[in-house]
């Protein structure tokens, strides 16, 4: 699996020419058949080249790697979601609608709305761990004690605020 996140590449101390993989060199990768999806953070016109150049690989997946754009514009392939360590259920359910395995489910009164509600309920937690996601989500998993310890890594910054907002809200609305 290969990843193409320009942020990270510009947090390097020392900037490189390219903050992206060229379309040319995943096109070479791609016909590396060991290679199978790429995870994918970057421009919609990026991901529209990217998939043009691999048309010869049908079985090549590329996934969002951004949870925002993906509950605004849902890829065909898939979410790559730090937030679905505290909602799997809801981020299973929307990225299945969103891939058109839900289908049984289609037919069921409401399943539009129901499925609007769980993409609004993930937009909301995001905003709430956005600023600071792992260290907020390590957090809320140890108050709910589903992890023992919060250790950050040293690039991540702890979170020592004392009232958590994200283990409130997942218990507001019994996300599990």
């Amino acid at each position: 699996m290969l990843y193409n996140d320009p942020r990270l590449i510009n947090l390097l101390e020392r900037p490189l020419k390219r903050c992206n993989i060229r379309t040319s060199i995943l096109k070479n990768l791609s016909e590396i058949g060991k290679i199978k999806a790429l995870i994918f953070c970057g421009s919609l016109t990026r991901v529209n080249n990217y998939q043009k150049a691999l048309n010869r690989r049908p079985d090549f997946r590329v996934y969002d790697g951004d949870e925002d754009r993906f509950l605004e514009y849902p890829s065909m392939s898939g979410v790559l979601s730090i937030g679905a360590n505290i909602a799997p259920g809801i981020w299973s359910n929307v990225t299945r609608a969103s891939l058109g395995m839900l289908e049984e489910d289609r037919k069921k009164r409401d399943y539009l709305n129901q499925i609007w509600v769980m993409g609004k309920l993930l937009k909301d937690l995001r905003q709430i761990y956005n600023p600071n996601p792992v260290g907020i989500i390590k957090r809320s998993l140890v108050d709910l004690n589903i992890i023992g310890f919060h250790a950050c890594t040293p690039v991540t910054q702890p979170f020592y605020e004392k009232d958590n907002i994200l283990t409130e809200f997942i218990l507001k609305h019994n996300i599990d």
